[in-house]
């Protein structure tokens, strides 16, 4: 369970992967009655339905995050059990692995980026165009595409969009308006092989990880470097990603750090009543 998980976090030293277990679990009720009380469920966005779990053993399933090790984890079943959906879980509980959401985000606008044929000719991509522009132009297709619920449908402008989706929406189960209630291991992306053998399987070492999305070319005009984005992108951005930031375990840009920090603690003295209600 949460708990247990969590004493076993600690006693294998993983205090990045302890400290989102913790926080999540905590704040993830509480964040929701905060979004309803103050008008702020927008912030709940659409995700994909597909590529919904992964099944590693009888006990667990990795909850596919896009751009969060997914290849991995099918590297290491090796393509014995592959994707579950939600009602196919069977007993199993979820586990996810999460990374710096900035860095999350522009991995995913990079898959998108690198897929299209014509890149130059979209302004959310095009390599020649400046940086923030270009990201600017991304948020902009991300909200409208979520807005107008085409995800994975007849536009093409907004196949792969979801990949950069904020990563606490894939946690998140929009039938039942809470999060999966069969999550029970939230850790950090570079414990994978940890988590994974809290979650009861042996991971093998030996075979080989993913392949780097840096090491890819066709991704080298989409830098990942937090420096070059403006003030002005940052904060765009950190009001796209908020929920990560409320939820998870890591520290915002400074020029979002006391805007995140003040709604952080005005989440935390919510009186804890359930969500459901």
């Amino acid at each position: 369970g949460i708990v247990m998980n969590l004493m076993k976090l600690k006693e294998k030293n993983m205090c990045t992967s302890f400290k989102h277990q913790k926080k999540f679990f905590e704040m993830k009720d509480k964040t929701i009655l905060w979004l309803k009380k103050y008008g702020k469920t927008s912030l709940l966005y659409e995700k994909p339905k597909s590529n919904f779990a992964i099944a590693i053993n009888d006990k667990y399933a990795y909850r596919h995050i896009f751009k969060n090790g997914g290849t991995t984890v099918m590297a290491q079943v090796n393509d014995n059990r592959g994707h579950v959906d939600k009602d196919n879980l069977e007993g199993r509980k979820l586990f996810a692995a999460v990374r710096d959401p900035i860095d999350h985000f522009l991995s995913g606008w990079a898959e998108c980026g690198s897929r299209l044929p014509n890149v130059e000719e979209n302004p959310a991509y095009a390599p020649s165009a400046e940086i923030n522009s270009r990201i600017q132009n991304f948020l902009h297709l991300l909200k409208s595409c979520t807005e107008l619920n085409r995800i994975r449908k007849e536009d093409d402008k907004c196949i792969c969009v979801n990949h950069a989706f904020p990563q606490a929406n894939f946690l998140y189960d929009d039938e039942t308006k809470v999060f999966h209630t069969s999550l029970d291991l939230v850790g950090d992306l570079g414990d994978l092989a940890q988590l994974m053998e809290v979650a009861s399987f042996k991971y093998d070492y030996s075979v080989p990880r993913a392949r780097s999305a840096t090491k890819n070319r066709s991704k080298k005009g989409f830098p990942k470097d937090i420096t070059l984005l403006s003030d002005e992108t940052t904060k765009k951005l950190c009001r796209y990603l908020t929920l990560d930031y409320y939820l998870l375990d890591f520290e915002p840009p400074e020029v979002c750090r006391d805007q995140i920090s003040s709604d952080i603690k005005m989440i935390r003295d919510m009186p804890l009543v359930s969500s459901t209600t």
